[in-house]
């Protein structure tokens, strides 16, 4: 974006210090600490089996309302009968994966990218840009458009490539680089048209068999690839209340983002953050087999072996047990001893579960790699450049697919790296370009 009345060294000032003319650190957009630790507290407490079992009228639970077809629970923990027998195997046949057009071609790198976003994006952005600068009175502010706004992220995404230690250097000669109701409640306003454009691209993607989730930011993946995810801001999080009510906080995310996935088509697999009997019985209701690991107080404490016990008997040892069959449903459950007792769904879902899950951390790990650089408190900036990390990444991990469709030998396959800082150049190159054609 450019501005008027400004020298060289302002602007350098300006990069490296923790002020701008656009007040990146105004007060409104810092979370407080106080309340992110209490989000995070809230978070990470889990909703108790037993709490969210008393808390409800199980004699009249079929008087609840269904929300967004979501069934709601059927066995109270009172009726929760374990069988110290194997679990039966059912016999399961998915229906086909969706079915998409063959690759033909790899596409270039900026295509992967800008799949996810379109013109009115980027006009959106300008236009608030511009009306933010016109309501802080900032006079020696010129309007920015569509064309700098592109120009910015490329500048950024290459930025968290080359990962200089000043900001001033990617000016340098050898380096260079090309209004809110008052009565809002969602504190994701200003990012949200930002994430629903971009989650709606990811809901686009054809999934692949399995599919997990985890309690990160971005919590709906396999290998990497993110299809949903869920903004999480406490009790204003777009979780349906009856939901919370009946099955808790880490199942109700589960029932959320399944929305967009078809009966009977995937396996599912979640941590012990998310797994309660309920959940279990309620997936299986929708037509989604699921697995993971879990708490035993969420299970009605199921009569497994202690772990002293379990160490007695030596590494390797399993103990198995399954609920009594109630319409058509059963779960069991598998104490695993490795080094210390580890609790799993199935015993011969332990390879499937570590192997599904096992890519949960990919997307994470990638854009941790070349993290966007912002010099900025404002946690609503942040979150807009973690977006822009989040699109890299599966564009990259599109390619990648692609490209195994094709048969590319893997030597030939871009890096992550290198597409990031391509599509950054390419959008500076290409736009930088159409703008000074157009001053001219």
């Amino acid at each position: 974006m450019a501005h008027n009345k400004l020298s060289s060294q302002n602007i350098m000032d300006l990069l490296d210090g923790d002020e701008s003319e656009l007040d990146f650190s105004y007060d409104e957009d810092e979370f407080p600490n106080d309340e992110l630790d209490q989000l995070l507290q809230e978070f990470n407490s889990n909703y108790s089996f037993d709490t969210e079992i008393d808390n409800c009228n199980v004699n009249n639970i079929n008087d609840v309302s269904t929300v967004n077809n979501i069934l709601p629970m059927t066995t109270s923990k009172k009726n929760i009968k374990w069988i110290q027998q194997p679990f039966n195997t059912p016999n399961i046949v998915l229906d086909n994966l969706d079915i998409t057009d063959p690759v033909i071609f790899l596409r270039n790198p900026i295509d992967y990218f800008m799949h996810y976003f379109n013109d009115d994006f980027f006009e959106t952005v300008a236009f608030n840009t511009n009306l933010y600068a016109i309501q802080q009175n900032l006079t020696n502010f010129k309007a920015t458009n569509q064309q700098e706004i592109r120009v910015l992220i490329a500048i950024h995404l290459i930025m968290g490539c080359l990962k200089f230690p000043r900001v001033r250097m990617y000016w340098e000669k050898n380096f260079k680089v090309p209004n809110i109701p008052n009565n809002n409640h969602d504190k994701f306003v200003k990012i949200r048209p930002l994430y629903d454009l971009i989650k709606k691209k990811c809901n686009e993607l054809p999934k692949e068999r399995n599919l997990c989730i985890d309690e990160q930011i971005v919590p709906f993946k396999e290998n990497g690839m993110i299809y949903d995810f869920i903004l999480y801001q406490g009790s204003s999080t777009e979780l349906s209340p009856d939901n919370l009510h009946l099955f808790g906080l880490g199942a109700s995310v589960v029932l959320h983002l399944v929305h967009s996935v078809k009966k009977n088509t995937h396996f599912l697999f979640f941590d012990n953050f998310f797994s309660t009997y309920n959940l279990f019985e309620q997936l299986y209701n929708l037509g989604i087999y699921a697995a993971g690991t879990l708490r035993p107080n969420r299970f009605a404490k199921p009569p497994l072996l202690h772990d002293k016990q379990m160490a007695k008997l030596g590494r390797g040892t399993t103990f198995e047990i399954r609920s009594d069959v109630k319409n058509l449903f059963s779960i069991g459950l598998v104490k695993w001893y490795d080094n210390k007792a580890v609790t799993l769904e199935r015993p011969e879902i332990v390879k499937l579960y570590n192997s599904s899950m096992g890519g949960v951390d990919k997307s994470d790990q990638l854009i941790s790699f070349y993290r966007t650089f912002i010099k900025s408190k404002k946690w609503t900036l942040r979150l807009i450049t973690h977006a822009f990390d989040l699109v890299a990444s599966n564009s990259w991990l599109q390619y990648k697919k692609e490209a195994t469709e094709l048969s590319v030998p893997k030597k030939k396959n871009i890096r992550f790296v290198t597409l990031s800082s391509t599509v950054g150049r390419l959008i500076n190159t290409f736009y930088a370009k159409n703008s000074d054609s157009k001053e001219k």
